[in-house]
Order: C-alpha cells, then sequence, then structure tokens
C-alpha cells in the first residue's frame, strides 16, 4: 500500500495531468527492493541489456545529462564547421511513468530472460497494488493501482529502463539515419534517451520523419504508452541556396548556414519549432532546455550568460536581504550561491573571463560583508585557514 501525494508540475490546478503524484510507501519494503532494483540493474547491464551509451536514465554512477549535451552540442558544432544538413527532435511523452501497463513489464522482463522467480516477486506485487491519495483537505479510500509505476518506488526506475529499452532495440535498425561526424566519420549518432526523454538526431527531414514514424509504431503497439506532440520540439540546420526557387524549408535567418523548422509530425500533429513566438517570456521563446541546458538555434551562449547572471546577482540580493550578520552571509554565499552556479558552469561551455567578471561584480559586496575595505587585496577573501582566511 501506499500514501500518494500529489506535486503540482504547473499554475494550472484543474487539470489532473498537470500533478506528479508522488508514492510513499514502507521503509522495509523500500529497502527490499533498493536490493531487488540494484541487482536487477547489474543483470541488465553486465548482460548488455540496456545500451548504456544511449540510455543514461537512472543508471548508477552515469554522468548522463553532461555526456548526452556534450554530444549533442558537438553534432551541432560539427555540422556547422562543415555546412551540414542536421535535424534533431526531442519527443516527450504523455505520462510515460503512469501509461505503462503491468502485463507490458512482465513482457519486458521474459524479453530480457530475468529469472522467473522475479518476474514472480514482481508480478505478485504489481498485481496487489493499492493506493490512497491523501492531501490536507479531502483523500481517497484505496483503490487497485492497475496501470502505471509507483513514482517513489525504488523499483520502479529499473522497470521504466527495462521497458523503455524496448523501444530503443526497436529503434536500432533505423541508427543508419544517424548523424556522421565529418571530423570523426566512424562516429555516428543516431538517439539519446535520459529515462523517457528521447532525442533523435538524422541527416535531414525525411529521414527524421522516418524515425520518428517508427518510434510512434512502437509506441501504439504498447497500446496505452503515447507521445505528447505538444511537448515535442524540433530543429534542423542547412545550407540554403537563393538559386533554389523551390525550397521546401524557410530559414529564421539571412545566413547561408541557417537553422530552420524540418516540418516533423508525429501522431499526426505537428512538432513545434524551437522558436517559439507565442512563449510568453522571451528568454524561453528562443531557448529549448535539454537535460539541464539551455539550447540556441543560433548555437549562442550570449542570452544563456546574461540569464545565468542574472539569476546569480538575484541569489546575492536574496543573501543581502536576509537578516543575518556579515559572516553568515559568506557563509551562504559559498554555500549557497555558489552552489547554484555550479550546475550551469558544469553544463556549459563558459569562459573563463565571465566567470572573472562575476567574480569582479560581487568583489565589493563580499567586503562589505566582510567588514573590510575596498582597497583591500581581494586574495583576502579567498585565503585558506592556514594563510590568514577570514573564516
Amino acid at each position: 500500500m501506499a500514501y500518494i501525494i500529489l506535486l503540482s508540475k504547473s499554475n494550472d490546478l484543474h487539470l489532473v495531468s498537470e500533478f506528479r503524484p508522488i508514492a510513499i510507501t514502507c521503509v522495509s519494503g523500500k529497502i527490499f527492493f533498493s536490493v531487488m532494483s540494484d541487482r536487477l540493474q547489474v543483470f541488465m547491464l553486465r548482460n548488455n541489456y540496456i545500451s548504456r551509451d544511449i540510455q543514461k536514465g537512472f543508471l548508477a554512477g552515469m554522468p548522463g545529462c553532461i555526456e548526452h549535451t556534450f554530444t549533442l552540442l558537438e553534432a551541432l558544432r560539427d555540422a556547422k564547421e562543415s555546412h551540414r544538413q542536421i535535424v534533431i527532435t526531442w519527443l516527450d511523452l504523455a505520462n510515460a511513468y503512469g501509461s505503462i501497463r503491468h502485463n507490458l513489464i512482465q513482457f519486458a522482463l521474459n524479453w530480457f530472460h530475468v529469472p522467473k522467480l522475479i518476474q514472480e516477486l514482481i508480478f505478485d506485487y504489481y498485481e496487489k497494488l493499492c493506493a490512497m491519495i491523501f492531501t490536507n483537505n479531502w483523500s481517497t479510500g484505496f483503490f487497485l493501482f492497475d496501470i502505471g509505476l509507483f513514482q517513489g518506488c525504488v523499483l520502479s526506475t529499473i522497470l521504466f529502463d527495462c521497458v523503455f529499452q524496448l523501444l530503443l532495440d526497436f529503434l536500432q535498425p533505423k541508427k543508419c539515419l544517424g548523424y556522421e561526424f565529418k571530423s570523426t566519420p566512424a562516429v555516428k549518432t543516431f538517439n539519446k534517451a535520459y529515462a523517457d526523454d528521447l532525442t533523435l538526431i538524422t541527416t535531414n527531414s525525411n529521414d527524421m520523419q522516418t524515425a520518428v514514424n517508427e518510434t510512434n509504431i512502437w509506441l501504439k503497439w504498447s497500446q496505452t504508452m503515447k507521445a505528447k506532440p505538444t511537448k515535442c520540439v524540433a530543429l534542423g540546420f542547412k545550407v540554403f541556396d537563393k538559386k533554389i526557387k523551390n525550397e521546401r524549408f524557410t530559414p529564421i535567418t539571412n545566413t547561408v548556414y541557417a537553422p530552420f523548422d524540418p516540418g516533423v509530425s508525429i501522431d499526426g500533429e505537428h512538432m513545434k519549432f524551437i522558436v517559439n513566438p507565442a512563449e510568453k517570456d522571451p528568454f524561453k521563446a528562443n531557448h529549448f532546455k535539454f537535460l539541464g541546458r539551455w539550447i540556441n538555434p543560433l548555437l549562442q551562449e550570449k542570452d544563456i550568460k546574461s540569464k545565468i547572471r542574472s539569476l546569480f546577482l538575484k541569489d546575492i540580493e536574496t543573501i543581502q536581504n536576509s537578516k543575518v550578520n556579515g559572516f553568515m552571509k559568506l557563509w551562504l554565499y559559498q554555500f549557497y550561491a555558489i552552489s547554484h552556479l555550479s550546475w550551469p558552469f558544469m553544463i556549459n561551455d563558459l569562459d573563463r573571463s565571465f566567470s572573472l567578471d562575476l567574480q569582479a561584480e560581487v568583489n565589493v559586496q563580499l567586503k562589505r560583508w566582510a567588514g573590510i575595505g575596498r582597497s583591500v587585496d581581494n586574495g583576502l577573501l579567498f585565503r585558506s585557514k592556514l594563510n590568514l582566511d577570514l573564516a
């Protein structure tokens, strides 16, 4: 049995689909299924059933976000430098966790030759799952959980990977459609997955439509899983020759090599282009967030740097307005503001001068909090305890 708490994904609290159901289960069950989850993951990886170069989600010790974003950005840079066509789509599934049938889990476990004892144990577990939705104002009675995985169950992550691997294996025959690096012809990238976030990379829009159609065929085969076209995004780059009058696509810039909408559709609906004029936020209207990294259709970092800077200065303002003394503000700067900066600097290609500019901008505030003069050498703020630091 589990108690489910609803966490809102947006400000629209009238739609059930805009809530994330987090299941709270008993501690002893979590310990038991944690052991099973770890062993099942080892079994899948050692037998090469899960492609670690493609699927990075939920796998222990796997820096998936960094590897996937690096690969994708390198492919985009390679295409731009060599003026080669490339098309990318980011596919999103509707209620991916909650739409997996329990029989599909059993099919996946049997397909990957998981021992029968484990299959039967997982079948017995999911056959008897009960849950109750609990809120501050109301709650439901216990009901059978007939479809989907518990979000919050320690076993759910590896089971989702097992099911999603069926789709990745289904797409393997189409990997020849992937983008081949000009600088290293032996390297080709076609699909990247992080849990249910699937990224497809091809050399033209026709090949991309073929790959997306294959994905949709598998989703329809599952009967309950389906794409969410409103969240699917497409982007293409190619050389536009002004002499060609019957050009199918329209570039968004006047440059020879320009981004364009590849016109890919899924399940009969047109995918959104990465540039979305309908978006109220001007930054989000020209950027797409891929595993924590913002991607600009012109592959520029200027606006991304501005956003990082504004968020950093907002943290500094929050610390400044806090009702603590100066040295506590320095502590908050080190363990709060700097921690917020660590991920953007890890995931983005930010130059050293940008970090130095940020540091120069905040040094005056740090000296004020420390109670030292503005003319004091900045190194006093960052020395170790053995060298007369301020701590």
